[in-house]
């Protein structure tokens, strides 16, 4: 009876391994016909000239033209941001002199309060 259960036990780990084997066969099997189908894409591409004998340059017809697109990018990001320092800049210098304008608003608004108190006081006596 033991042997039979350990034999059971065993067998069972087995399925399950199996199991496992099988589910990463499939994956692997997706993942080759994706790597397939995109193979045959580029391939597609290029085919014509391969297919002629002409070698296929990937650095003059991938690589260069993709590089010199991150480059321009990169350049444009630069300036983007130098320009963002600028308007932060700009934005530090406009709220410190609204900042000063409010203080004199302020200033301004307690004298003529106090004039028209004096006035009104004036008027009454």
């Amino acid at each position: 009876w033991y042997q039979r259960r350990v034999h059971g036990d065993r067998l069972i780990g087995l399925l399950s391994k199996m199991a496992e084997f099988e589910a990463r066969a499939d994956s692997a099997e997706k993942k080759i016909c994706e790597l397939y189908s995109r193979f045959s894409k580029l391939e597609s591409s290029f085919g014509c000239r391969a297919a002629q004998g002409q070698p296929i340059d990937f650095n003059a017809e991938f690589k260069l033209p993709f590089l010199q697109e991150l480059k321009q990018l990169r350049d444009s990001l630069a300036q983007e941001n130098e320009e963002a320092e600028k308007l932060k800049s700009e934005n530090a210098k406009l709220k410190a002199e609204n900042a000063k304008l409010e203080y004199r608003v302020n200033i301004l608004v307690r004298s003529l309060e106090a004039e028209e108190q004096k006035n009104t006081k004036a008027s009454t006596n």
